[in-house]
């Protein structure tokens, strides 16, 4: 998932916010900071005469790492007004033409505060903890596994009762009831370095026992990671398709990613999610509404 929608929310900014100081404020490892570079970049398009124009070094990045707390300090950028950019972009096409009289260094991002008339800044801010992230279960190398690295692709089953979904080892959904003989659609988004695994309930048991320290990558096994995993809890879901106005909800799983059930119009289903002591677990309206007709391709 990469880029979809940044530039609607570069406008609001510009033409709502304008003026306003936005702050970006959530949990640690939710993306604020690289949602703080990406709109930076893209305000500056959207309201730059000359985009093309623009060095890197005005902008002030946020450091970003997929472990959690790497953002240490407030840091701020300028919303930028267009008429001002005006200004800007000529002092850039000078220094670009060798005309250094006024400017003997490089643009920077001091520079570009100096030029701009302030209305309001954008802020990224530290991340704060949550007792529902369950990434405070995980040691840093089952971080590495979890935490998507590179663009996110859907992962598609269909299925029918009495299946259970298998997460790696972090978190389990199964599939109680549905109401007519129509499989059940789901698209999984999360870290490819995750494997999933379908199965019948009654074989899983027997697949824990031989498979749990090894193909499922994540846990790592007790003497691996020197504490055992939480227990895994249950939550309990029942989704009725004619409740949906798009017939598709997801199902958010804290810091692992999210599924996109998708129902028939008169299907009904009940599932048990399980995560550790059953945090994190919440439903939305889907972030995706057609992710129920493409394969692969976010």
């Amino acid at each position: 998932l990469r880029g979809l929608g940044i530039q609607n929310v570069a406008r609001l900014l510009l033409d709502v916010y304008r003026g306003r100081n936005v702050y970006l404020y959530g949990c640690t490892n939710s993306g604020k900071s690289t949602l703080f570079n990406r709109l930076q970049k893209d305000m500056w398009l959207i309201e730059s005469p000359n985009p093309t124009s623009t060095p890197s070094s005005i902008f002030k990045k946020s450091t970003v790492s997929r472990l959690p707390g790497t953002t240490l300090n407030t840091i701020s950028v300028p919303i930028p007004i267009r008429k001002d950019l005006d200004k800007v972009t000529g002092v850039i096409e000078m220094y670009k033409e060798g005309i250094t009289e006024k400017y003997v260094h490089p643009i920077t991002a001091g520079d570009i505060t100096k030029l701009t008339r302030i209305r309001g800044k954008l802020y990224d801010s530290p991340g704060v903890d949550h007792e529902h992230q369950l990434i405070s279960f995980l040691t840093l190398k089952e971080q590495d596994i979890v935490v998507p690295g590179s663009m996110i692709r859907n992962r598609q089953y269909d299925f029918i009762s009495g299946e259970t979904l298998l997460i790696g080892g972090l978190a389990k959904i199964e599939f109680l009831h549905k109401s007519n003989s129509s499989r059940i659609q789901m698209h999984i988004f999360c870290s490819h370095k995750i494997p999933l695994f379908v199965m019948k309930r009654n074989k899983l048991g027997s697949f824990l026992k031989k498979y749990q320290d090894t193909v499922l990558k994540v846990p790592l096994s007790e003497e691996a990671r020197g504490s055992s995993y939480p227990e895994l809890l249950g939550k309990e879901l029942t989704i009725e398709g004619n409740q949906l106005p798009l017939r598709n909800i997801d199902v958010v799983i804290s810091n692992l990613g999210w599924l996109n059930i998708h129902m028939t119009l008169n299907q009904t289903c009940t599932v048990k999610v399980y995560t550790p002591k059953g945090r994190g677990i919440v439903t939305r309206e889907p972030l995706f509404s057609n992710a129920y007709s493409v394969k692969s391709n976010y």
